[in-house]
């Protein structure tokens, strides 16, 4: 079981995330919260739920999008390590704050959201997650992330190759030396 974590790769692809369907390919509806619907993409939302514009409403709002039920508590995306790429498009009417986080809570950067549709990105690097607020139904969607480094690392097989050859060189080393001690030719 030692080696099962050997061949692991860090995840650096770039996600996107329109809410249509969840990272399963199943389909999402009107009201449901979205929680780990995105998990395999290293993502979990907290107090966000599926929202959907009635008819007439133009680009991007007239499908699926993220919003808050609950006004006075922002919604959050967490993610499973840190990304250095963070963008998304506002959807609704309403403005409000999105505040990127990086590990332990720090704030690492605030933008205002207003004017729709409109896009905003995140330039910080070591983003862990993004808040939402707003004193209104803020709508957003289209969030595309990558670069998303896992906070647990796994050696990848060069770091255990080094190391393996590292611990053979200080026992070949050491074994070295004792036979030169056992060995020596000393002189009266």
């Amino acid at each position: 079981m030692i080696f099962a974590g050997i061949g692991a790769a860090p995840a650096t692809a770039a996600e996107f995330i329109d809410f249509e369907t969840t990272a399963g390919g199943a389909a999402t509806l009107d009201g449901g919260a979205i929680g780990n619907d995105f998990s395999a993409f290293g993502a979990t939302f907290t107090n966000a739920f599926y929202r959907q514009c009635g008819g007439g409403c133009p680009a991007p709002a007239n499908g699926i999008f993220a919003s808050s039920n609950n006004f006075a508590n922002p919604f959050t995306i967490t993610f499973a390590g840190i990304t250095n790429a963070f963008s998304f498009s506002n959807v609704s009417n309403s403005s409000g704050t999105a505040s990127a986080f990086g590990i332990g809570g720090n704030l690492l950067e605030s933008i205002a959201i207003s004017g729709f549709p409109s896009s905003f990105s995140f330039t910080s690097t070591g983003i862990n997650s993004i808040s939402f607020s707003s004193s209104a139904q803020l709508g957003v969607d289209n969030f595309a992330f990558g670069d998303v480094q896992g906070m647990s690392a796994v050696p990848e097989p060069a770091a255990w190759a080094m190391m393996l050859i590292g611990f053979g060189f200080v026992g070949g080393t050491m074994r070295a030396a004792n036979r030169r001690k056992k060995f020596a030719v000393t002189y009266a």
